[in-house]
């Protein structure tokens, strides 16, 4: 039996007022444009809430007022219309990417991802947003992807500085060190450049421990520009590293970072690194954590939490039982090498030493090493995001033959790329993999380690003194007590590895490397199987015009000394509230549990 009709009137009534409120909302909406054009927001703002109380559906004006709010200074409330707009118009590339933007604007470069990635696809043809994007794939850490972004925004044009000059930054973050240098000299090339470049070319020449290339870039720019905070920032640090630290502290001093207070930071780091030669700890300190805790604050702003990888840490430690990793197929370790020789993982603590080592066993003509460019982590990102459903790790349970010889294939693609080099057999030298030592025995079971070691004092106060890029980990080393935190946690987990992988492994002693380079290089080639060669106790020939991605990157150009082993002690009272905690690893390591003193070598 036919239930009873709705009367059309009644159906049609819904459907007017609904109309007529969109013309209403449409009508206010084109008032509060032309207020906004006119350079009247506070009008434009009540017409396109008025509009979004005629139709909360509008998306338009929800969009107008996140612009709105953020020309207003508050990012918050532009942030938050924009991603009602975005929802309301998941078509629409020019929300999106306004969206991506607001984010890029608050530091919140990860959350840009995702809205700047739907605007390329959405609208293929904007420079501007491949533009944005690019940049919130270098500040993710994912400079491959930010090449491409640039290059294309290149493609589609204008060639501009400001593509030029972030596309060089994503080249050098790379290792691409000629043709990062070539780019900004291509930027410099446009008359519109400024000084800017100038800094960022001096800084790479700087990096490439090409100092008399970086000091003509800073004259030049200092010529154009006598009070340019970066470039006297520059002059500082070239002044240190020539060793007249006096100067360089007096260059410092006289310099304002008013116009870019981003860049406090940065000037607090050097001071601090010049305080340090100068034997001045106390000051050093104050400089040090003066710098930290401006960069904490943006490092929190942007949702980085320095908890989460020491959570992790603790995750993994309880996930990888013996039990667990014994229920694995061990038909894993037939996986296709597809003729390549075991990997080598060079993993350690951060600050360890493990640049100079590195550099060393680069020095032989049988390794390749990857300087920090690790295809493991290429491999694993995706895996660490987990997959139908399954998180990581429970997702490595997940793993069957086909998977592992996918990853496999994979992880020597990125390899090659990253050291161009497929005949020698490849170091992969990325120290907190050391946290992957678990995937890394389920890929690849007949794999080497090489484990750094270094006194966890001096280890947790270079980290806390060392300037990073900032993500999760890094954010760990903008407070001593996190760092301290976090190399609990990451070294605590390399203790229960030793007991629950099978992984082959060989550790070492920063300082008794220092002290005798031919024997433990010797006893780690040993290791590796492979002849000791004496090309290695010559790594500095190798070092101008080759791209360092880490802070040794001075370090390793000059003779070895022992000025920095035993720092800590200068810094004791500092560091009196974490030796404790770090306690039990000094005794595991064999360091001597001495009692600190201020007379200590700097």
């Amino acid at each position: 039996m036919a239930g009873r009709l709705v009367e059309p009137g009644l159906l049609l009534y819904p459907w007017i007022m609904s109309h007529a409120k969109q013309e209403r909302a449409r009508a206010l909406l084109g008032q509060a444009v032309q207020a906004f054009r006119a350079g009247r927001p506070d009008l434009a703002r009540a017409r396109a809430l008025e509009a979004v109380q005629a139709d909360p559906k509008s998306g338009e004006a929800h969009h107008l007022i996140g612009v709105i709010a953020l020309r207003a200074g508050q990012p918050a409330a532009g942030i938050e219309a924009l991603s009602r707009a975005a929802a309301l118009r998941p078509r629409d590339a020019a929300t999106h990417a306004d969206l991506g933007a607001a984010l890029l604007m608050t530091g919140a470069a990860a959350q840009a991802l995702e809205p700047l990635g739907r605007a390329a696809v959405l609208a293929p043809r904007s420079a501007d947003v491949h533009f944005n994007l690019g940049y919130a794939q270098g500040q993710a850490g994912r400079h491959d992807l930010a090449e491409a972004s640039y290059r294309t925004a290149l493609e589609i044009g204008p060639e501009t500085v400001d593509v030029l000059n972030n596309l060089a930054g994503a080249l050098q973050a790379q290792g691409k060190a000629d043709a990062a240098i070539a780019t900004y000299r291509r930027a410099l090339d446009r008359p519109e450049a400024g000084p800017d470049v100038l800094a960022n070319l001096a800084l790479s020449l700087e990096t490439l421990n090409e100092l008399g290339g970086a000091a003509e870039a800073v004259s030049r720019l200092l010529a154009r520009a006598p009070g340019h905070p970066r470039g006297r920032l520059m002059e500082a640090v070239l002044l240190r590293r020539k060793g007249d630290l006096a100067e360089a502290l007096a260059r410092l001093d006289a310099l304002t970072v008013g116009a870019d207070p981003a860049l406090r930071p940065d000037v607090e780091a050097e001071r601090g690194l010049v305080l340090d030669r100068l034997d001045r700890p106390d000051d050093a300190f104050a400089a040090f954590s003066a710098g930290k805790a401006a960069k904490r604050a943006r490092a929190l702003a942007q949702g980085l939490d320095p908890a989460r990888p020491r959570q992790a840490a603790k995750a993994l430690e309880r996930w990888f039982t013996p039990a667990r990793v014994a229920s694995w197929p061990a038909a894993a370790a037939g996986a296709p090498s597809h003729g390549r020789q075991a990997p080598v993982f060079f993993v350690g603590f951060p600050r360890s030493g493990t640049t100079l080592m590195e550099e060393m066993l680069g020095s032989h003509p049988a390794l390749a090493t990857t300087g920090e460019r690790s295809p493991l982590e290429a491999v694993l990102g995706p895996w660490r995001r987990g997959r139908n459903g399954i998180a990581y790790p429970d997702v490595l349970d997940t793993l069957d033959e086909a998977a592992i010889a996918d990853l496999r294939v994979a992880f020597w693609r990125h390899a090659d790329a990253a050291t161009r080099q497929p005949g020698r057999r490849l170091l992969d030298k990325l120290p907190l993999n050391l946290i992957e030592l678990g995937p890394i025995q389920r890929i690849f079971p007949e794999a080497q380690i090489i484990v750094a070691l270094r006194d966890p004092r001096d280890v947790v106060l270079s980290c806390f003194m060392q300037d990073f890029q900032l993500n999760d980990a890094m954010a760990g080393f903008l407070d001593l007590g996190d760092a301290a935190r976090l190399y609990d946690a990451v070294m605590g987990l390399w203790r229960h590895y030793r007991t629950t992988l099978s992984l082959s492994w060989h550790q070492y002693r920063y300082e008794d490397l220092v002290d005798d380079p031919e024997a433990v290089t010797r006893g780690v080639f040993s290791f590796l199987n492979l002849p000791w060669d004496p090309a290695v106790l010559d790594w500095r020939s190798r070092q101008t015009g080759r791209f360092i991605a880490t802070p040794s990157r001075h370090a390793v150009t000059e003779p070895l000394n022992r000025r920095a082993i035993g720092r800590w002690k200068r810094y004791a009272r500092a560091m009196e509230p974490v030796l404790s905690l770090l306690a039990p690893y000094v005794a595991e390591y064999g360091y001597a549990a001495e009692e600190p003193t201020r007379d200590a070598s700097p």
